[in-house]
């Protein structure tokens, strides 16, 4: 279900395959709220940092960690349904700028991943798994990807004193 504000235009040609298996992992995009950490500021340069809130439809229980964020809400043991939030301002600096938010996801069979999000000085926010190619997002757009079998639907928001992503 998309954001409300957003559309789904252009989802069916933007498509981000990391891995050729297929099944369902976090993904989708729930009309529930997870409630937002208490936290409002901004990144370097004025800049605005990253919401993720992230909805688990995989059917199983699942473990979210936070690498890099400033703060968050729901992490931890996650069940299927469950929603959680995390945001973050910029402190870990890679190549090219720096990383709002990093969260460790974690499969009851023991795979796992790193989700990345950032708002950059110049492009459009983006939301990535480590070892990917990193698809920019404007406003609304929406992309499906997989991540050893898992689907992982990402959207944009509309912005508020975040840049807003749903996972």
């Amino acid at each position: 279900m998309p954001l409300p504000g957003s559309t789904n235009e252009g989802a069916a040609s933007d498509r981000l395959v990391c891995d050729h298996h297929a099944t369902h992992m976090v993904a989708g995009c729930g009309s529930t709220t997870a409630a937002r950490p208490s936290v409002t500021r901004e990144a370097a340069g004025g800049l605005l940092g990253v919401n993720l809130t992230l909805v688990n439809n995989s059917g199983q229980t699942i473990t979210l960690k936070s690498l890099v964020s400033d703060s968050s809400n729901g992490l931890g043991v996650l069940p299927n349904g469950g929603i959680a939030s995390i945001e973050g301002t910029g402190p870990a600096v890679q190549i090219g700028g720096s990383i709002d938010v990093r969260i460790a996801v974690t499969f009851p069979d023991g795979a796992a991943l790193d989700l990345d999000a950032w708002n950059p000085f110049t492009g459009y926010p983006t939301v990535k798994e480590s070892g990917c190619r990193s698809p920019d997002y404007k406003v609304g757009e929406t992309r499906d990807w997989n991540y050893k079998g898992r689907g992982i639907t990402v959207e944009r928001g509309a912005d508020d004193e975040w840049i807003q992503f749903a996972i």
